[in-house]
């Protein structure tokens, strides 16, 4: 069975957001904040080579926070060739979830401090810094201790709906289960329509079917979009 349906459109269109959620608070941002505690205790010392301290905390709580965020999204899965995108930052841009630029400033200042000797930046700079990890982790604290539910396409005036269920893991697979009008299924595939498998359907009436199955991410052309629209709507709790 086919689906006749951008996906993309039917979540801009429409109400969406995500049914329930659950804590999961992970050990690396128990670790970055601590880091980040710890450069505002040295920051006061305002002595040189405490603020060089300070720049490298922030700079390992920027990898801690980073790399939870390519675990618990499975960031690594994702197929970003169509964007020639390669570096960390630069993915999690794509995604909606930072803006790199002051980030990659704080990278460019520790390397100069680790690697060419470079005096670090005053106190007051170094406070500015450190506020921006601290804007930084808050962010994206949803993303790392927040494990949410099923995503909810609702059409609100009509009883439709569209539910995803994302593998947040490997992205192998998109579970969908919805509620549509006939006419947005198909024996046969064309054009652009998205094979389902493992399909299951009951007829709710002359118009609608119920239906649930599961979805090939690799068939999808605009899975990066449609994984990007959820996140923003996970950043929306």
């Amino acid at each position: 069975m086919c689906l006749d349906c951008d996906i993309v459109e039917e979540m801009t269109k429409n109400s969406c957001y995500f049914e329930s959620s659950s804590s999961c608070l992970s050990k690396n941002s128990i670790k970055g904040y601590r880091l980040i505690d710890h450069a505002y205790e040295l920051v006061e010392m305002d002595d040189e080579l405490y603020l060089s301290d300070v720049i490298s905390n922030l700079r390992k709580a920027i990898n801690y926070r980073v790399n939870t965020l390519f675990l618990q999204l499975g960031i690594d899965n994702l197929d970003f060739k169509n964007f020639g995108k390669k570096k960390k930052l630069e993915k999690l841009e794509e995604l909606g979830i930072v803006k790199p630029l002051l980030i990659n400033k704080l990278i460019s200042i520790r390397n100069g401090i680790e690697y060419d000797g470079n005096t670090p930046p005053n106190q007051v700079e170094c406070e500015e810094l450190i506020d921006i990890v601290w804007y930084f982790y808050k962010s994206t604290d949803r993303y790392c201790n927040i494990e949410p539910d099923s995503f909810l396409i609702d059409y609100e005036s009509e009883r439709n709906f569209i539910s995803l269920d994302f593998d947040f893991k490997t992205h192998t697979i998109l579970k969908i289960t919805a509620n549509l009008p006939s006419n947005y299924l198909s024996e046969n595939k064309h054009n652009n329509e998205i094979c389902l498998y493992d399909y299951k359907a009951n007829n709710e009436s002359n118009q609608n079917i119920y239906f649930n199955g599961k979805i090939l991410v690799g068939e999808l052309k605009n899975y990066i979009d449609i994984f990007s629209i959820a996140l923003c709507e996970w950043g929306n709790y």
